[in-house]
């Protein structure tokens, strides 16, 4: 039994020195071979460089030698090559997040949201959906809302508020198929349509309303082309709910004391009359919530 103990007293003392022997031998073999690797790569870099400035001191301070070409050895280029691609590596990737997170404000801050104030660009006639104190001789009598083919005019400015009734909060972007109101920032009146004829061309009359706090009438559906929310640079229509009629701008020309602004009317066909686009205003940020 005693000669059996220091057997395997003795296999055991074998086998732990054997696991120290083979674990010292791999610590060591692993740092003598990276100290190898960093050592040499780093003095024949240490030497492309010092070749590198030799060549560039020829070409500054030595211009009566003519030329020199810079020459190098496949060491040095090899090491270069390595160098440059880590480096630019090293620069994609670091910029791979940031460059989708970038992507996604930019996306974000495109939207256009409820609160905002903008003015509306009808892409046919390059004109911009306006309105003043100025009221309709026919039909309603109410508030008249024209196309003006000015840029700089305040009385082009919408406010983006909630259906009626269903107020929304600042900064909610706009999805396709949102029902809006269009506040008229001047005179404070809705965007509105009813069943009256439009004073030139006859179709159904559209003009500003709300002296009594506005009506259905007010709601008009925003239509999206290729996105899912309304963004600064889509192309839209504006759908009146009560009517299912589209907010175009006809061929139609008022004369005083409005001359040369265009007849706004809600039409049947969703043509290039009907086609709208955001463009200068104030635009408030998407709210996360």
């Amino acid at each position: 039994f005693c000669f059996t103990s220091r057997l395997l007293a003795i296999f055991s003392l074998f086998l732990y020195l054997l696991f120290f022997f083979f674990l010292f031998f791999f610590f060591f073999f692993f740092f003598f071979f990276f100290f190898f690797f960093f050592f040499f790569f780093f003095f024949f870099f240490a030497i492309c460089v010092s070749h590198l400035i030799t060549q560039i001191n020829h070409l500054l301070f030595h211009p009566n030698i003519g030329f020199v070409q810079i020459q190098m050895n496949w060491i040095c280029k090899v090491l270069l090559v390595l160098f440059i691609a880590q480096v630019i590596l090293g620069h994609d990737h670091s910029h791979d997040h940031d460059h989708d997170h970038d992507h996604h404000t930019d996306e974000a801050a495109s939207q256009v949201t409820c609160g905002s104030v903008v003015k509306l660009r009808n892409l046919k006639y390059n004109t911009r959906l306006h309105s003043h104190s100025v009221t309709y001789g026919s039909g309603s009598g109410q508030q008249s809302v024209t196309g003006y083919p000015k840029i700089h005019d305040p009385n082009s400015l919408w406010v983006i508020k909630g259906a009626f009734g269903k107020p929304c909060r600042t900064g909610t972007p706009i999805e396709n198929g949102a029902i809006i109101r269009l506040n008229h920032l001047s005179t404070g009146k809705s965007l509105h349509s009813h069943l009256h004829k439009s004073p030139l061309s006859g179709q159904q009359e559209v003009s500003a309303f709300g002296d009594n706090g506005g009506d259905t009438g007010d709601n008009w559906k925003v239509v999206v082309e290729g996105d899912s929310h309304w963004m600064r640079s889509s192309e839209i229509k504006l759908v009146h709910v009560d009517t299912g009629l589209y907010l175009g701008n006809t061929a139609q020309k008022y004369g005083n004391p409005i001359p040369g602004q265009m007849e706004i009317a809600c039409i049947g066909k969703a043509s290039k009359e009907a086609q709208w686009q955001t463009e200068e205003g104030f635009y408030f940020p998407p709210d996360s919530k």
